[in-house]
């Protein structure tokens, strides 16, 4: 799980973050008189609404159903673990 980053950059908040392996940084809020710097609490709770919903998109596979472990060994362990070998080693695995 991811918390995100507060960065304050041209009278605005942003929130750089992890999406699909890539960081990237999203407008969070303007500096104003209620988030007047990236320490103050509603500009925290605003980054930690805006993470849980990049948190549980994350986890949540787009059709709705949870992953079983067999799913995951399957798709992604076993995937990385074949492209990483050279050809010659692969059938070691």
């Amino acid at each position: 799980m991811q918390k995100g980053q507060l960065i304050e950059a041209s009278e605005s908040i942003y929130i750089r973050f992890y999406r699909d392996g890539k960081r990237v940084a999203e407008k969070l809020c303007e500096v104003d008189d209620k988030h007047y710097s990236v320490q103050a609490k509603s500009v925290k709770l605003l980054r930690d609404k805006f993470i849980l919903k990049v948190n549980d998109s994350a986890v949540s596979p787009k059709h709705g159903a949870r992953v079983t472990v067999a799913e995951f060994w399957d798709s992604r362990f076993l995937r990385a673990r074949w492209l990483g070998r050279s050809q010659s080693s692969r059938f070691h695995l």
